[in-house]
């Protein structure tokens, strides 16, 4: 078993000490009705690249955005700000907000194996079938058609790598150091801690969409969600503020201060405002609620439902809107790592297997019978 080298995080990679309080009850589908529906994402619309001899497309030269795009001084009218609808992603938002461990396609588990060597395996949900796709330690795994795509840490930064779904073909994509990436159908979008850009899945077509603003204090942009065509983030140097920033690079708009975590899950963008609770908005409807104040940490919307933890253990809320625990820590011995995920009907985490365990291990809840095992 390899802790050290599995829990290894990226140097550079942002650093988030808070607590993220969100909850939900929207639904992971949605898309549909949006108030001012795009016939194709903005996203589509920047220029193609410039073909390179022998078919391997090359990473045109960086296309900034024309001027220089600063916040509004006022907060952006999200109703009025965000057109289009949900993209296809690689994983589920709340996944990727735990470090996209656990990733589910085509009835499969893509997976970081956390009880063995960390390496990036692929199996059926019962254990069976697996396969060790690469040696690589992941982060973000996100699938879209063939390829897998991945975190990994070279040494000085984490880069994004994609392999084909049997193990073949692995390359490194572009030459920036990411912190999150989002693969939404044929782009990636990626933060790079200073500037948020996007590429397609080949690495061509490298467009920067904001860059770090001097005059407002300076901006590290920590998380990235996306609907429509805006990306969300937060700036965590400048006073932790929320931005949306559009996906053909035409700016990035102050949405709210005062914020952590901003997240979408299905179609809706929840993040905590410290002065104001849980902060919701529905892009379907295009009107915001502020809701009550819960103990959570990291959270994922799976076929209809919200699950959370916080320090007593795991809980989903139903579309009834009712709370339930559906599995407890240990009292006397938390959990290190943070993190859970939702795929193939079961929520996998990391827990110690027993009060005198001196390690977590990556186990697992079928959410249908509620039986718990440790991943193998």
């Amino acid at each position: 078993m390899m802790k050290k080298k599995s829990r290894r995080y990226a140097a550079g990679v942002l650093c988030i000490l808070c607590v993220l309080y969100i909850a939900a009850c929207s639904k992971e589908t949605g898309g549909q009705g949006t108030p001012t529906p795009a016939p194709t994402h903005a996203a589509d619309l920047t220029p193609t690249a410039i073909p390179t001899q022998g078919g391997t497309p090359t990473p045109t030269p960086v296309k900034k955005p024309t001027g220089t795009p600063v916040p509004t001084p006022a907060t952006a009218n999200l109703a009025e700000l965000v057109t289009g609808t949900a993209w296809e992603l690689g994983n589920l938002q709340g996944n990727l907000f735990s470090e996209g461990w656990f990733c589910e396609s085509d009835g499969e588990l893509y997976y970081r194996d956390y009880n063995n060597e960390g390496f990036l395996c692929r199996a059926k949900p019962d254990g069976t079938g697996k396969q060790v796709l690469s040696e690589d330690i992941p982060r973000g795994i996100q699938v879209m058609g063939d390829w897998v795509y991945y975190n990994v840490y070279d040494g000085t930064g984490n880069y994004i790598k994609r392999i084909r779904k049997d193990g073949g073909e692995a390359k490194l994509i572009g030459e920036d150091a990411v912190a999150y990436m989002l693969v939404a159908e044929d782009w990636i979008f990626y933060n790079a801690g200073s500037y948020i850009a996007k590429m397609r899945p080949d690495g061509s077509e490298r467009t920067v969409l904001c860059e770090m603003q001097e005059n407002i204090g300076g901006v590290e942009y920590a998380w990235l969600s996306i609907y429509g065509d805006c990306l969300f983030c937060e700036d965590v140097l400048g006073g932790q503020k929320l931005y949306a920033v559009k996906t053909d690079g035409s700016g990035q708009h102050l949405v709210d201060q005062d914020v952590m975590y901003p997240v979408v899950h299905g179609s809706s963008l929840y993040y905590l405002k410290r002065s104001g609770g849980l902060q919701v908005f529905s892009f379907l409807t295009g009107e915001g609620k502020s809701m009550k104040e819960m103990s959570m940490s990291r959270s994922v919307l799976y076929k209809g439902k919200l699950y959370f933890n916080n320090a007593k253990g795991i809980f989903c809320i139903g579309e009834d809107g009712k709370e339930k625990q559906i599995y407890s820590y240990m009292p006397e011995k938390r959990p290190e790592e943070d993190l859970f995920w939702a795929a193939c009907d079961r929520i996998y985490f990391v827990d110690y297997a027993d009060k005198n365990a001196k390690e977590e291990t990556l186990q697992y809840f079928e959410l249908e019978t509620g039986k718990t095992g440790i991943v193998q």
